[in-house]
């Protein structure tokens, strides 16, 4: 049996991911998006967060974690710096690069992400809920709406491979 985490490091503002089976090993967390730009600090094999030191974009808030058929993590979450809710996926291989893809683009004046929500349909395609804040209507209004955002493949690769639809709006 394993237990598979998703969570945010907040000193680092990076999203990270592990898979633990035995409660009582330290858990081996792994970046998974929010490094910085550049070469690593550290190249020395086992270096933690690949050898980078510095923080990068504050990414990983809002973890929503699911595991595909073939055993594959999806994780949905937050993105802080570049105002966007994303998906990072780990490929089937031997490799382990994450992919990461926006979800949407965020209307302007408006935040993106709080409260992911992630499931995966029967064919492994992602579905993801969201709230969106600070939307501004044609009306003036301003406000928060729960958004539901269904990828058309199960490798979605940024805004362009969802359809989204409000499902709930909130002054």
């Amino acid at each position: 049996d394993k237990l598979y985490l998703s969570g945010y490091n907040s000193t680092n503002g990076d999203l990270a991911f592990a898979v633990v089976s035995k409660t009582e090993d330290p858990i081996p967390w792994e970046v998974v998006d929010g490094l910085p730009d550049g070469s690593p600090d550290d190249t020395s094999s086992g270096a933690k967060r690949l050898g980078y030191t510095e923080a990068g974009p504050d990414v990983g808030r809002y973890t929503s974690l699911a595991l595909a058929k073939d055993g594959r993590p999806f994780i949905a979450y937050q993105d802080v710096t570049n105002n966007a809710v994303k998906l990072a996926v780990l490929p089937s291989g031997g490799e382990r690069k994450w992919a990461t893809s926006a979800i949407a683009n965020p209307p302007p004046g408006a935040r993106l992400g709080a409260f992911t929500q992630l499931v995966l349909d029967g064919g492994d395609v992602p579905t993801v809920a969201y709230r969106a804040e600070g939307v501004q209507k044609d009306d003036g209004r301003v406000v928060s709406q729960l958004v539901v955002a269904r990828a058309k493949t199960g490798s979605p690769g940024g805004p362009d491979d969802w359809e989204l639809k409000v499902v709930e709006e909130a002054d």
